[in-house]
Order: C-alpha cells, then structure tokens, then sequence
C-alpha cells in the first residue's frame, strides 16, 4: 500500500499502518509532554514527562489499539458472511 508501513500479519491478512498515524502519534506524544503533563504535574522532571507522554500516547484504552483490532476483524470475518 502506498504510504504505509507494514506492520505483520495475523491469519494471512496483513496488517499495515499509514504514515499519518506515525505523525498524529508524534504530535500527540509532544502535546502531551510539552504541555499538559507539564501543567497537570509540575514537579517532574522532562524525562518522566516524555516517558509517560509516551505510555500515554502508545496505550489508550479506546483510540489506537482499538482500531487496528477492529480492522483485522472486519477483514477476517468478511469472506465467511455473505449479505
């Protein structure tokens, strides 16, 4: 797939992820580092704000591991169903 990075494979599907997610991560990650963590917590120090800007960027529980979840599902299931 043009401008995607592929990640593996589960069950003969592969399993790619576009670019943009890799820069909505990135920005994400140096939001929640540079500012909010930084507002929310005063007393830390830059490095714990980017370990855990990076923890809380790679693991929410409904945005980014829920859709490539979801994807694979769709896929893996759609030649078995017939509409």
């Amino acid at each position: 797939m043009p401008g995607s990075l592929r990640l593996g494979g589960i069950a003969e599907i592969d399993i790619y992820a576009h670019l943009s997610w890799f820069i909505i991560l990135v920005l994400l990650t140096w939001s929640l580092a540079s500012d909010w963590f930084a507002q929310l917590f005063p007393g830390w120090a830059p490095t714990t704000y980017w370990i855990a800007a990076c923890i809380s960027a790679l693991l929410p529980i409904d945005w980014f591991p829920s859709f490539p979840g979801h994807r694979t599902y769709g896929c893996s299931t759609r030649p078995r169903v017939s509409l």
